[in-house]
């Protein structure tokens, strides 16, 4: 048990709160990126906005944050995929996060522009599936092969509320700490890279047993095994 947890907390978590070494330490840095995300939870987890994909009342939610010029998104595709079809009670949220490039700013907004005419999900699959750096003519010519409305597109693509939605995802990003593609959020953790199916699945199983709090938990078992760090911590922080 300890193993697994070691696994998924100190090789797949990222570190969003940036203390000096001699400030804090690991365990204190991955305590406070968890409170980071709890305090950030309903713009996480609840924006009407956002786009569900898999089960929408399922126990644990993905949260992705991707780029569509993200080399290493367009490999994590394939996983997001997979997890849908395997796991039925996984619920996935993609929020638009176009911080490469003016390019990936205009995907971003034809892509949120594709839900109103219900293409979102093959038109995600597609604009990730370009191979090297995607342009807005290329998503137009794609759109067009899909069957989509392209002068509607263009003009929904435009509208001051996708382009809200975006400056919003971005604000929450930064608040995050989120400075590359693809990151993850997961119940309490958050995870930076493509970690691959098994490492995702990994941390969707810790979280659907230990709930939203897995970090103090964590820090908890750590503490009643002997270690001394936390155990200073669930007195200095009053964890419980």
């Amino acid at each position: 048990m300890k193993k697994i947890i070691f696994f998924i907390f100190y090789f797949f978590v990222t570190i969003f709160f940036t203390y000096k070494p001699t400030l804090a330490s690991q365990l204190e840095e991955l305590y406070f990126t968890s409170l980071n995300i709890n305090s950030n939870y309903d713009e996480i987890y609840k924006n009407p906005n956002d786009l569900v994909l898999g089960n929408p009342n399922g126990d644990v939610t993905l949260v992705e944050f991707f780029d569509y010029n993200c080399g290493y998104c367009k490999i994590a595709l394939t996983d997001m995929i997979r997890l849908m079809d395997y796991d039925p009670n996984l619920r996935i949220i993609l929020k638009e996060y176009p911080i490469l490039n003016q390019s990936s700013d205009d995907l971003a907004r034809l892509s949120l522009a594709s839900a109103k005419q219900g293409y979102y999900l093959n038109y995600h699959r597609e604009l990730l599936n370009i191979k090297g750096a995607a342009t807005y003519d290329t998503a137009l010519n794609i759109a067009d092969k899909l069957g989509m409305e392209i002068n509607k597109l263009k003009l929904d693509s435009n509208d001051q509320v996708i382009r809200d939605i975006i400056n919003s995802t971005k604000l929450l990003g930064f608040t995050l700490g989120i400075n590359g593609t693809p990151a993850y959020i997961i119940g309490d953790v958050s995870v930076s890279g493509a970690i691959g199916f098994d490492g995702l699945l990994e941390i969707i199983g810790y979280i659907r047993e230990n709930g939203m709090h897995s970090m103090e938990k964590y820090i908890m078992l750590l503490a009643s095994e002997g270690d001394i760090e936390a155990q200073k911590m669930i007195s200095k922080y009053n964890i419980q």
